[in-house]
Parts: structure tokens; sequence; C-alpha cells
């Protein structure tokens, strides 16, 4: 992907702030230090938290676009209006499928463009936060793609639908969630093959007696019940802030000065509240007992590893 047009492949990521940034390409393998990427009137392009980019002529004008979701299970597009080599990225809003915002209910989206059903035309296909994989066919040959409702790919993981980690325990190796996907001819046959990789837990494990299985999922639920407390008292005060300084809900709608203004006020609005540190304290032990608490080699086998899905 040659984003700014200078004949070497760079490499765009997203991030868990949210802000999008570019890895130039040296030509030779090797990437310079990464730069912030900015809209046009140089504000920062940060649609949300856990971005996942991707980088194609999604309005077919002749330059790289940005699709890019985020942790809500949003897509939404970033415009570049270069016509060319070259970057000068616009607001394009958010994506819609039969005239509804494209959403996945588990959040965590990572769109991928590609011509799934071979006619020629951009699809989108969707990455998912509890695994599954969506897949929008695109309507128009021509032009800025309009795209159908979602089709199922593939389903949600086992793993999303197991709750507590604790429970994961006795899971065979499997395809997991948070997936990111990527669209090539595997098998070279002449039709296109979809590999998806993720995040997940399972496989062999060390057996843990009644009491020690008891013991794990009491610490397991403390330290989830601390988490959940502490993001709901983050949430209360930003909520608090942001009607209070009548700001919109989006992120991306806020312009740079009342980005910065929220952050100070976010800030130290949280710092003032010892019984918020109090709990991170409490939520940091009980993570330190579960840990603790795993055989020797660890309590859950964690991978990455890619799938690969064959067209029939």
């Amino acid at each position: 992907m040659d984003l700014d047009g200078d004949s070497r492949m760079d490499l765009l990521s997203g991030s868990y702030p949210g802000p999008l940034h570019l890895f130039r390409g040296r030509g030779d393998g090797t990437y310079r230090e990464g730069i912030t990427l900015t809209f046009e009137d140089g504000e920062q392009i940060d649609p949300g938290s856990a971005t996942a980019p991707f980088a194609s002529d999604w309005d077919r004008d002749g330059d790289l676009d940005i699709l890019v979701g985020d942790g809500r299970g949003q897509v939404r597009l970033v415009r570049n209006l270069s016509g060319g080599p070259g970057m000068a990225f616009i607001e394009g809003g958010l994506l819609t499928a039969s005239d509804e915002p494209v959403r996945c209910k588990m959040g965590e989206a990572a769109p991928l463009v590609a011509d799934w059903d071979g006619d020629g035309s951009h699809d989108l296909l969707l990455g998912t936060g509890n695994g599954q994989v969506l897949f929008y066919r695109n309507l128009v040959r021509e032009g800025t793609p309009q795209l159908a409702g979602a089709v199922e790919l593939l389903p949600p993981s086992p793993m999303a639908e197991r709750g507590p980690l604790s429970s994961q325990l006795d899971l065979e190796p499997g395809p997991g969630i948070r997936t990111r996907l990527a669209v090539a001819d595997w098998d070279g046959d002449g039709r296109a093959d979809l590999l998806v990789g993720g995040f997940a837990l399972g496989g062999p494990a060390e057996e843990l007696s009644p009491s020690q299985r008891q013991e794990l999922e009491r610490m397991t639920t403390v330290r989830d019940s601390l988490q959940g407390l502490i993001a709901a008292i983050t949430d209360s005060v930003e909520t608090a802030i942001r009607l209070e300084l009548l700001l919109p809900p989006e992120k991306g709608a806020w312009t740079r000065s009342e980005r910065e203004t929220f952050g100070v006020r976010r800030y130290l609005a949280l710092r003032d509240l010892p019984r918020l540190e109090q709990l991170r304290v409490l939520a940091t032990e009980a993570s330190v007992e579960v840990s603790r608490r795993s055989p020797p080699g660890g309590r859950h086998t964690y991978h990455g590893w890619v799938w690969v899905y064959l067209r029939r």
C-alpha cells in the first residue's frame, strides 16, 4: 500500500487511543518513524478508540482513501482529495448499507475492501469483536460503492459465547475474536479465499482441582467487577464533562480545541477521585492473584493464528 504516492510501500496503523499512524517506506523493506495522520485543516484524524484502518480508492477517483473501523463497531470513510499521488484528507462520514450505518453489534470493526463476489466492483468485508465475519455486496460497478445489507460469512467465535475467561480453559484451539481479514487466492484455483486472524484463548491446560477452579472463578469475578466499576465511573465522568462542554456524542465531530479542553478536564477530574485510584489498586491486586493461581506455563493458551477458508 503506497499511501503517499512515492512508489514505496508504506505501513498504515490504527491505535487503541484512536489516531492513525503512517510509517513511510524507504524502499528497502524498512520504514521511517511514524507520523500521525491529519485532515487538510491540520486536525488529527481520530474517529474513536481501537481503530482499524484500510486504504483503498473507495470513491474511485484515483487516490487512496481510508476506511476506519472503531471499537464501537462503526466504519468511517476518510476521503482523499488529492486525485493521485499525495494525501489531502477530509471527513467522509459513516459508511452505510441499505441506508443504515454499517455497524457490528459486538464492536471492534475491522474493514477490508475486496472484490469478494467476482463482479469487478469493490465489496466490503468486516471483521468484528466477536469473531464474526460479515460481507457487504457492492450494488454498483462504478463510482462510490452502494452496499447491500450484511451477509454472514463466518459465525461468532465459540470464545465469544463462553463468557468469563475462566470458562475458556477447556476450549480446543480455534478461531478467536477481534478478527482481522485478508483476501487472496490461497490455493491458486482462480477464486478468492479468506484469511482470518484474531485473538483467542484455549488449547491444552493443566487440570485444576475443583477448589482451585472455584477460587480462580471467584478471583476472576472480583477482578472483572472492579474493572467494570472503574469503567463505569470513568464513563460517567466523561459524559458529565461532555455535557457540560456541550459537545456532541461522536468525538470525530469535535474540533482540536474541544478535544484538548476535554482531555485536560478529564485528566483533572479523574486525578481528583481518590476512590478511583483505590479501585485501580484493588483491580491490579486481583489481576495479580488471578495470574498467581495459574498453573505453571500459564492458565490460558493465547494464540493469534491465521485461519484459511478456501472457496468451494
